[in-house]
């Protein structure tokens, strides 16, 4: 089971479930949601319900995203290395940040 911030449906239906097809790989918005879908695959009935629409949806977000626009061509390292943004020249050679008005630790008093 995966959830909360640190992914979506979409990105465990593309990257994971391929991956784990043999297993069930499910995903929940957020932890109060969790607790349903673990009470259900508690119950042998339930947890073969809930896996078929958990695949359903995955194959049908799949689809779509087969079926989306064409991902833009990716250069090679190669390319990537000779078009990097160099800062020490150009432009920015002269770049001089701004000192900030004070360094170091400051103690605020508050009410």
């Amino acid at each position: 089971m995966i959830g909360g911030a640190t992914t979506s449906k979409e990105h465990t239906a593309i990257k994971l479930y391929p991956k784990y097809k043999q297993h069930c790989v499910f995903y929940t918005s957020n932890a109060s949601r969790a607790v349903t879908v673990c009470a259900t695959l508690m119950n042998p009935e339930g947890r073969a319900a809930l896996w078929e629409q958990f695949k359903k949806d995955y194959e049908k977000i799949q689809q779509s995203f087969a079926n989306s626009k064409p991902l833009r061509k990716q250069l090679s390292i190669e390319e990537a290395r000779a078009n990097r943004f160099d800062g020490f020249s150009g432009e920015w050679a002269d770049y001089v940040p701004p000192t900030p008005k004070q360094t170091g630790i400051e103690e605020m008093e508050l009410p």
